[in-house]
């Protein structure tokens, strides 16, 4: 066995930026050692060394070599006391021992419960996962029923309970009886129907809630991704394609995802770890004007997937949905919440996989690379509002009179940005987003920020380098359709009074102004505007107009 001042690799496990081979071959040195050593091997495991098992967890030889080479060794560990080096151990239980004490000196200390005490005295050595088992309960006996409760833990609810049944043999006087027992356990009853955070009534008068979210964690279904084969070789797609220079072909082709797997080396060398898009719109499920309701799903797309998969319905996970009647506007954040923890679980601890393509298991980690959505969603997730004469996150405004010769502005760093909204107020730690709060100082003016989003909460979202997209297929309808209807000269044309009006404040195009006739506004008619008897042969032409099938809908059957 190896001596202390000879274990200087054991804190060197990368080499500028890699893995290092040394180290590697330590590891299985150090394994060799472990699995020697009768005294510490429990059948097939022993204690994992690494820096998040701390020794606390037993581990088959795989996963303890796996854990070390992603998680490097528990600080300090130059001494394998856990792994065989007894004299370690003995000598620590001498210094840290003392034969003077008396051992009831701290019988009377109210720091610590009966059975964590219990627990302590045995805890000298870490158990094996039979014993660990039922420590764990014991843990669970001093906990309290619920975060903030001082009248009971557990043990004691679950010991009361039985008390009861067994008294009063599941009687109505027990049912008399247990109301005031749960009464006691449970919160104030101003904790149970308002909210913690803005204070807000839980329930309606008839104690029915406001709101139902729904969530769905993504980590299980990511897991069965990888539990048939041909889907987990799938996985790894965006790793082993080859695309030529200069020809984009998935995302993974794009400089967005390079410059993330450049910060990120140690994510981006493991491919089968998942890279997320989140996407997320408001519909009507009821397709009625008459009683509009919004209801806001969440879905996130697996961009490890090739091109013809990862946007197939059977890849793409629903993760919320966020109940109407109106949209949830900048409050999106409340209910973003469990997907941002389990989010940061996922890229800081990861999950335990098992890959059926390779027959092993490892720590699938995922990240979020960015959203899509429209303009006005892009609000609600980015907190910069689109509306006023800032909508644009990068063009900052226009001014009148002026004639813009400079280049365009400076893209902002993920820090920079950071810089600019980490003093910002949440819509999830204070009061809720309302419209008639007040504006924060400099909005409109230097900055369109409304509140600091959730987003920036996970660790890496300052070095993405792009954070939110606009889908294409919104711009796309809504450019034609303003084309469209300005050039028919309908009544939706944006061609009306008050663009005009906005052209003389901030264009000099003079041909366009308005005028006053009597107390009515007048404009002139442009030249781009098709005349009534152009409009009718249009529509004359879209009604004999023919798609193959699937291809369009029946553009004829929407004119008058």
């Amino acid at each position: 066995m190896s001596t202390c001042s000879d274990r200087d690799w054991m804190y060197k496990r990368l080499d500028h930026g890699y893995l290092s081979t040394t180290y590697h071959a330590s590891v299985k040195g150090f394994l060799d050692v472990a699995f020697s050593n009768e005294a510490t091997v429990d059948g097939d495991y022993i204690r994992c060394p690494c820096s998040k098992c701390k020794n606390m967890y037993y581990k088959t030889r795989g996963d303890v070599e796996l854990h070390l080479l992603q998680n490097g060794f528990t600080p300090n560990y130059t001494t394998w006391w856990a792994h065989g080096e007894r004299n370690t151990i003995s000598q620590h239980e001498e210094e840290s021992s003392n034969p003077m004490q008396d051992p009831m000196e701290d019988d009377d200390d109210d720091d610590v419960n009966g059975c964590t005490q219990m627990l302590m005295n045995v805890m000298e050595e870490f158990p094996n996962p039979t014993a660990k088992g039922f420590y764990d309960m014991l843990e669970d006996a001093d906990e309290p029923l619920w975060d903030g409760c001082e009248n009971y833990s557990k043990l004691q609810a679950a010991t009361e309970l039985l008390h009861w049944k067994s008294e009063y043999n599941i009687s109505e006087a027990a049912y008399d009886h247990i109301l005031p027992i749960i009464k006691r356990m449970l919160p104030k009853d101003s904790d149970l129907t308002k909210c913690r955070v803005c204070d807000h009534d839980r329930y309606k008068s008839d104690r029915l809630p406001y709101l139902v979210m729904r969530y769905l964690p993504i980590a299980p279904r990511l897991q069965r991704l990888y539990l048939t084969k041909k889907t987990a070789k799938k996985m790894t797609w965006h790793y082993e394609h080859q695309t030529e220079p200069g020809l984009m072909v998935h995302p993974s082709d794009g400089e967005a995802w390079k410059h993330f797997d450049s910060m990120h080396q140690e994510f981006s060398s493991e491919p089968r770890n998942v890279r997320l898009g989140l996407w997320t719109d408001g519909f009507s499920p009821n397709n009625s004007n008459t009683t509009p309701y919004s209801c806001w799903p969440v879905f996130l797309s697996i961009y490890n997937l090739p091109p013809w998969m990862c946007l197939k319905e059977p890849y793409i996970q629903l993760s919320i949905v966020i109940p109407g009647k109106k949209s949830p506007g900048q409050n999106i954040d409340v209910f973003l919440r469990p997907l941002i923890d389990e989010l940061k679980m996922l890229y800081t601890d990861g999950v335990v996989t098992y890959d059926a393509s390779t027959k092993c298991n490892f720590t699938m980690k995922a990240i979020l690379l960015w959203t899509v959505s429209d303009f006005p969603a892009y609000a609600m997730l980015s907190g910069w509002s689109t509306h006023g004469k800032l909508a644009c996150p990068y063009c900052m405004g226009f001014l009148a009179n002026k004639v813009e010769r400079s280049s365009p502005p400076p893209i902002l760093t993920g820090d920079q940005i950071w810089e600019q909204v980490r003093h910002f107020p949440t819509v999830y730690e204070g009061k809720p987003f309302r419209a008639k709060n007040a504006k924060l100082p400099g909005f409109g003016i230097t900055h369109n920020w409304v509140k600091r989003s959730i987003f920036w909460e996970l660790p890496y979202w300052r070095k993405l380098l792009i954070r939110h997209n606009l889908d294409p297929m919104h711009i796309e309808t809504n450019v034609f359709e303003n084309l469209f209807n300005t050039v028919m000269d309908t009544p939706k044309s944006k061609d009306n009074m008050n663009a005009r009006k906005d052209i003389e404040m901030y264009c000099n195009r003079v041909q366009w102004h308005t005028w006053k006739k009597g107390n009515k506004d007048m404009k002139k008619r442009v030249s781009f505007a098709l005349s009534k008897e152009q409009v009718a042969k249009i529509c004359q032409w879209l009604i004999k107009l023919k798609f193959p099938d699937g291809y369009a809908s029946n553009l004829g059957g929407g004119v008058r």
